[in-house]
């Protein structure tokens, strides 16, 4: 797929900096849930995740010298970004809001804790540009809501707490 931002510059989806980007805030914000339901990975767990994630880009056709080495060379990829090139435009919003909200019979209320969630993950400049509000309610649902999953986690039995690829994931390496 090819395109034209609203700036007139042209660009094609297969842009192997736009997948690296894509793949860059997949990784980071999984990893940020992960770790405010869950708590803060060591060192090398942060990083082995990174080096799994880079699989699924290489395959889409990033090649190796593009990717950030580590984790935190990743995490300065995506501030430098959105210090430099990141700029959500009309078809992002678009997207976004699609994602988002992908019934569009419902209305936007039925959505309200969707995005409630994806503006406490995003980067506040990012937030702010898709028009996510995070006033005082929408702070307060998130930090309830992480709260929640955090009780959630260490009441419920193990098989119900982790979803089943993480299982068969876990048994795998003890077998390993």
């Amino acid at each position: 797929m090819r395109g034209t931002a609203e700036d007139g510059r042209h660009y094609r989806a297969q842009d192997p900096t736009l997948l690296l980007w894509v793949q860059a805030t997949l990784v980071l914000t999984s990893l940020r849930w992960y770790e405010l339901v869950a708590g803060r990975l060591p060192p090398n767990d942060r990083q082995r995740y990174w080096d799994e994630g880079k699989v699924f880009a290489r395959e889409l056709g990033v090649p190796d010298e593009l990717f950030p080495p580590t984790i935190g060379d990743l995490e300065r990829y995506e501030r430098d970004m959105l210090e430099t090139a990141v700029v959500p435009n009309a078809t992002s919003r678009l997207v976004a809001r699609t994602v988002l909200h992908p019934f569009v019979v419902l209305p936007d209320a039925v959505y309200w804790p969707t995005d409630v969630i994806a503006a406490g993950l995003l980067p506040p400049p990012l937030r702010d540009a898709f028009g996510l509000r995070w006033d005082v309610a929408e702070q307060f649902f998130f930090r309830f809501v992480v709260r929640a999953l955090r009780i959630w986690r260490a009441l419920a039995p193990q098989w119900l707490a982790t979803v089943p690829h993480a299982r068969f994931y876990d048994r795998r390496v003890r077998r390993s």
